[in-house]
């Protein structure tokens, strides 16, 4: 068994645009229009890119917005608190972006089996068993057999 490439998932964050408060109603708020791109997500479903229309102060599942550098309706940055604990700052041009995972592809040459974009916890059947994914680095991925014993795969590059 060999990996032939280990890709980097992301944790994206953008700010998309700014909804001015009206200045004709005295109670609405200027909102800021946030998504967060979660690569590492368990679930396709919240892989996706997912906006958010937030004003300061609020929080939701994923960030709270804490404070607005410049004016309100043209802000020269966004300070957000995340769900992990990290505070990151935004603006229109300066996304934040980090690394939260991998995903590998690996082959099996006695097979001739190919696994494409591999993520921890899915499983590969090599030679009738099923092992399973446990850990997946920047350069190794961990397997784990049946019988509990686990093997590190170092990444070798694109088979020949």
């Amino acid at each position: 068994m060999v990996v032939t490439n280990i890709t980097p998932l992301y944790l994206s964050i953008t700010l998309d645009d700014v909804k001015a408060a009206d200045p004709a109603d005295p109670a609405s708020t200027t909102r800021y229009l946030i998504s967060v791109e979660k690569q590492a997500a368990p679930r396709r479903d919240q892989q996706k890119k997912r906006p958010y229309l937030v004003k300061a102060g609020e929080k939701n599942e994923n960030f709270q917005l804490k404070e607005i550098g410049g004016a309100p309706d043209n802000p020269t940055n966004l300070v957000l608190a995340l769900s992990d604990g990290e505070t990151v700052n935004i603006n229109r041009d300066k996304p934040f972006k980090r690394i939260d995972g991998y995903m590998a592809s690996l082959y099996y040459e006695p097979q001739k089996k190919r696994w494409t974009d591999q993520r921890v916890g899915q499983s590969l059947n090599i030679n009738g068993e099923e092992y399973k994914i446990v850990a997946i680095s920047k350069d190794e991925v961990v397997l784990s057999a049946p019988n509990g014993k686990k093997w590190t795969l170092k990444s070798t590059g694109p088979p020949s």
